[in-house]
């Protein structure tokens, strides 16, 4: 913790703090767990992004409220002589009661709706003002002037030049997003619904102790808002329904409601993402926001769009240009078999085998082999297929990214980032858990792949490669028990090194 920082707490708190431990690093905050001399353990925030900060603050009474009506399983803010908050040099800083436990989704669905319902019951006993739904488009005017300037830009700054990249690949998706959420808000304004006390972004600021002892941490926008503000992303889930209804049995859930929410949490999200691109920042600093806005796209939240608007894979059946992305055909074999020899010079033969090989196994998945069209020819392919992640004695089934082709021709114009961002999407929104692939970290690491070794998973790779070679791609599924080494299957044989 830095020094000036310290001092603020120790003078506003009227303790001496003897250890400070960095937290792990939320997306929102600078975390440390703080101790003092007389042994008490606090939780410190501190915050230096305005959008957050103004998000943050005008919540912090009704959590403190919300603590003193005697519910337990949350965190709070604890009131010092500033009051429940500290403004130092800009950043805002909160002290926060310390919570043991780990941060975790492992958790029991049935005592979390429960406990989101006993919450919301809490509401009529606060006192203080606290925010309240206004049913807008967050940062509407913001996200529009700065969609327009990253799709104009013509400049030579490299941040900017990918995100044009990034926002021209996905404008589809959002423009799309964008007319549904104008779309409801008249809509909701208009349903007059009950307002109770809601957290907004719930489901994953979780601290458990056991699988049904949790406490909600990260209250970064409590206001008075529909019940559907905290469910819409778990309504669907038997167990969370059935303990949400002994504490509220008589809710009726909104659909529409939900959808709002869906398109207000995207929105709220790119906002920051886009001002934290937009910021005076350093250049790694606006890289990994960038890096973060293009995860973010094809991420996780995708599988919520497709229960409000049918089953859909963005980018799939797209035009880029003249380049149309959509799964192969079996008249599409020896186009693909050509495409794969040229592109991958001495190593082509192999390459164009081991596609022939995986085609002939248990372990081809023909929706996940997906080619880049131009004018009626095959410019690009993809393929995902299963292979063998071994803990053990214990096997799991999961899906690795190879090959990857584009004709030399047409390389460096965005394809091979479409095909990967696409077969990725279509496993993340089909429920598979883990992509694991060998190639060049510096190419796959901007697409959202990692390396793979500190999440426990190993891949033999040849020596001659660096070790970064062996990555992974952590789907919304993904659980932390998958770990082991990666089993190629008998297709791979002949590459093997």
């Amino acid at each position: 913790m830095r020094e000036n920082i310290k001092k603020a707490i120790e003078d506003a708190y009227g303790f001496h703090i003897s250890e400070s431990v960095d937290a792990p690093r939320q997306y929102v905050a600078e975390t440390h767990f703080i101790t003092t001399t007389d042994g008490n353990k606090y939780f410190c925030k501190i915050v230096n992004r305005p959008l957050f900060i103004q998000e943050i603050v005008p919540g912090l009474a009704g959590l403190e409220q919300i603590h003193q009506l005697g519910v337990e399983r949350i965190t709070y803010p604890i009131r010092g002589s500033h009051g429940l908050y500290l403004l130092v040099g800009g950043e805002l800083v909160v002290v926060y009661n310390f919570v043991e436990g780990q941060q975790s989704f492992e958790y029991s669905m049935y005592e979390f709706g429960k406990f989101i319902g006993e919450l919301q019951n809490v509401t009529k006993y606060i006192t203080v003002d606290v925010g309240v739904e206004e049913f807008v488009f967050p940062y509407e005017d913001q996200i529009e002037a700065q969609i327009e300037a990253g799709l104009t830009y013509e400049g030579d700054d490299e941040v900017f030049l990918h995100l044009r990249e990034i926002l021209k690949r996905y404008e589809d998706e959002f423009r799309f997003y964008m007319s549904e959420l104008r779309r409801l808000i008249p809509l909701c304004r208009n349903q007059n619904p009950e307002l109770v006390l809601s957290h907004g972004d719930i489901p994953g600021n979780v601290m458990i102790r056991s699988h049904d002892d949790l406490t909600v941490i990260d209250w970064d926008e409590l206001i008075l808002a529909p019940v559907e503000r905290d469910i819409w992303m778990t309504r669907h889930h038997d167990d969370f329904r059935k303990g949400y209804a002994t504490s509220r049995p008589n809710t009726d859930i909104n659909t529409d409601m939900c959808t709002f929410y869906l398109y207000k949490y995207y929105f709220r999200s790119m906002a920051h993402f886009l001002a934290d691109i937009f910021s005076d920042r350093d250049l790694e600093y606006r890289k990994k926001y960038l890096d973060d806005l293009e995860r973010y796209f094809r991420g996780w939240m995708i599988r919520y769009f497709n229960q409000v608007n049918g089953t859909h894979y963005p980018g799939l059946g797209k035009h880029e240009g003249n380049i149309a992305i959509r799964e192969e055909q079996e008249d599409d074999f020896d186009s693909i078999d050509t495409l794969l020899r040229k592109s991958f010079g001495d190593e082509g033969n192999d390459v164009a085998t081991l596609v022939q090989r995986i085609r002939a196994s248990a372990n081809y998945l023909p929706h996940y082999s997906i080619v880049a069209e131009s004018d009626g020819k095959i410019v690009g392919h993809v393929m995902l297929s299963w292979t063998i992640l071994r803990n053990g004695k214990t096997d799991y089934q999961v899906l690795t990214l190879s090959p990857l082709a584009v004709l030399p021709e047409h390389q460096h114009h965005g394809i091979g980032s479409s095909l990967v961002n696409v077969v990725c999407e279509k496993a993340n929104i089909s429920g598979e858990k883990l992509i694991t692939l060998e190639g060049d970290h510096h190419f796959y690491s901007r697409l959202g792949f990692e390396y793979c070794v500190p999440h426990k998973i190993h891949i033999d790779i040849p020596k001659c490669f660096p070790p970064e070679s062996s990555q992974l791609y952590l789907l919304a599924n993904f659980t932390s028990d998958l770990q082991g080494k990666v089993i190629y299957p008998e297709a791979f044989d002949h590459l093997m090194h």
